[in-house]
């Protein structure tokens, strides 16, 4: 088999310091030496670790002549002239700035956000030049353009959408609706606003009052030898969700399966009890995860809802706006060790959601990409589909029409290849990868249950792993070498992993920033709760700058577990092993209950010490 181009390999993160304050002019491709595999694709480290993918960064302008593509990767923003086939534009943002989703004005600006910067930046397109910068939120996700009002409304993650005057100015509304806000829409209605992990869907009227908040059905599917055994799916991960032409909404997510999943070597068969991949059923979809589209009043009737196989990692979609087809990028499909797979771009027919048909797992038909890492898609006014591709840089152009004359062009910028990026994203083998249950380097909001050891929550892990070994609820994988062995390989079908493999994971995976917190340390409140933290005595686990220790305790349990860190932790609930806490409070509560049953917190009290936690 051919290695492939270097390029191709992604990026990474050099050092934690090295993601929260990078130097603005650390534009070099000089990687650090590394211990080459024995065999197999050659490591590689980013001399900037660069985030884990959170796609839908292109945008098309709408007379289709030009396309502006943010790179988080490398902190710019390109204007591409697709009518000349050429960049116009590498607009230079701050370094750390990590730009995201981003929208297109009636005045032809452009607004941008800095998913760490925390801010809008609002470009003129033709000209290449930053026009403002406002200042909105910590961990601002989400943005749409009201054309009605001239407005821009802004989903951070810390629960706020904020609503600010296209034309420049400070914000003229916040609506707080709770953590970890992904995509605003607006629809005649008023706003849709989803939540990331949750996969919720939340309308709120003109006002800004909240109407309706709900999230996707579950979803029941027959598997196993003959189809004896049912499966339960419950919808998570809402990676993208987007306008239709009609004034809905289409969301591409993950689903998680709600049976025992096992913690041995798969099996050989087509069992459901076959590990984490997507072998067993009758369909060839018995993942635990599994991708799914999802459309407006369509996602709550038994028509709706497309399972999506072979499809890692559904980053973005996209909506011909001469309708009939639906285009995905897949940023996880292809296979690590192989480099097997297709590109990682998809067609769905629109056709899907009217059927009479209940839709099966079928794999999507597949677009004849150049090779690389597809993290966003969109369609020109004319139906033709753009792609853009993380690493190597660059942007596509595709007439389904006529397939064999792509149009490729180039962005300017530094290589980005990193081994541990790779390994994180990518397909490990049987249709899954580190970051289906790990998007954006945090945790998916479920709670997995194990045969032989029950309810877990999935881990978030940018608290800061490095010096928190052993690994698991359990503390039962001594280091990186046994995790990766028992997971990425065992339970996820990969191939075995050379150590400098390991390696390049374990840093990467070490690198991984925290998220901005959502309250500053001068807060008052935040103060308070400070004192509280160390006068209940949670400084006894929870300690250090990662706020965890290495050590296992008993929380009144059979068994000894890990303490969890609590950097970014008011961004993932639920919390406690099991899950059981579906909130802060309750978590608090518990935690109080269990160490120090003889203090119960006043409502004074709860909301400093939440205040707190929320700034960690």
């Amino acid at each position: 088999m051919m290695r492939p181009d270097p390029r191709w390999l992604f990026p990474l993160c050099a050092a934690l310091t090295a993601c929260q304050s990078p130097q603005p002019d650390d534009f070099s491709d000089v990687s650090p030496e590394i211990d080459e595999p024995s065999d197999g694709p050659p490591v590689e480290r980013s001399a900037v670790t660069p985030p884990p993918v959170s796609g839908g960064t292109l945008l098309v302008m709408n007379d289709g002549d030009l396309a502006v593509a943010a790179d988080p990767d490398r902190d710019l923003v390109h204007v591409v002239d697709l009518a000349n086939a050429e960049q116009l534009h590498a607009i230079e943002l701050r370094a750390g700035d990590e730009p995201g989703r981003l929208v297109a004005d009636a005045s032809g600006r452009v607004h941008v956000l800095t998913r760490r910067g925390g801010a809008v930046v609002d470009l003129d397109p033709l000209a290449g030049t930053i026009e403002g910068r406002r200042a909105l939120c910590p961990n601002p996700r989400g943005i749409a353009y009201d054309a009605e009002a001239d407005l821009l409304h802004v989903a951070c993650a810390g629960g706020d959408v904020v609503s600010l005057p296209a034309a420049g100015g400070a914000p003229t509304r916040r609506i707080h609706l709770g953590p970890d806000l992904r995509d605003v829409l607006v629809t005649p209605e008023g706003l849709v606003v989803t939540s990331f992990r949750s996969a919720h869907v939340m309308r709120l009227d003109h006002e800004g009052t909240l109407v309706d908040d709900q999230g996707l059905p579950i979803r029941r599917r027959r598997m196993g030898f003959e189809g004896r055994v049912t499966d339960v799916l419950t919808p998570n991960t809402a990676w993208r969700t987007v306008s239709t032409p009609e004034g809905g909404w289409l969301m591409v997510h993950q689903t998680a399966t709600e049976r025992a999943l096992p913690i041995g070597p798969p099996e050989e068969s087509d069992s459901p009890d076959s590990g984490y991949g997507g072998g067993g059923g009758d369909d060839g979809c018995g993942g635990a995860v599994q991708s799914v589209l999802s459309m407006s009043e369509e996602a709550f009737s038994s028509n709706g809802s497309p399972l999506l196989r072979d499809v890692v990692l559904p980053v973005d979609v996209a909506i011909d706006p001469r309708g009939g087809r639906i285009a995905i990028a897949a940023a996880g499909h292809q296979n690590f060790a192989e480099r097997s797979g297709n590109n990682g771009v998809f067609f769905v027919s629109a056709d899907t959601f009217t059927s009479d048909t209940e839709p099966g797992c079928e794999p999507p038909p597949t677009v004849p990409v150049t090779p690389g890492q597809y993290t966003a898609v969109a369609f020109d006014p004319s139906g033709r589909i753009l792609a853009q591709s993380r690493e190597p840089a660059f942007v596509t152009r595709l007439d389904p029409d006529d397939p064999d004359r792509p149009l490729r062009i180039d962005l300017e910028g530094p290589l980005r290849a990193d081994t541990g990026h790779d390994l994180f994203h990518l397909d490990a083998g049987a249709g899954i990868a580190c970051a289906s249950c790990h998007p954006e380097g945090g945790d998916d909001g479920h709670v997995w249950t194990f045969v032989g050891v029950g309810s877990r929550h999935t881990p978030a892990l940018t608290f800061g792993l490095e010096g928190t070994a052993p690994f698991h609820w359990e503390g039962d994988l001594a280091d990186m070498r046994e995790l990766v062995d028992d997971v990425h390989v065992t339970r996820m079908g990969g191939t075995p992993l050379d150590d400098a493999w390991v390696g390049a994971l374990e840093h990467y995976l070490f690198s991984l920033p925290s998220p901005t917190p959502t309250r500053t340390t001068e807060d008052p409140a935040v103060q308070r709760g400070a004192a509280l933290f160390s006068s209940w005595g949670c400084r006894t686990c929870h300690a250090g700058a990662t706020f965890t220790s290495p050590d296992s305790v008993s929380m009144g349990f059979d068994i000894d577990l890990q303490v969890p860190g609590l950097r970014g932790v008011a961004l993932h609930p639920p919390y406690m092993h099991d899950g059981r806490a579906r909130d802060l409070q309750a978590a608090v509560s518990d935690m109080l209950e269990r160490t120090r049953p003889d203090t119960v917190a006043t409502a004074a009290e709860m909301t400093d010490i939440l205040a707190y936690l929320a700034s960690l």
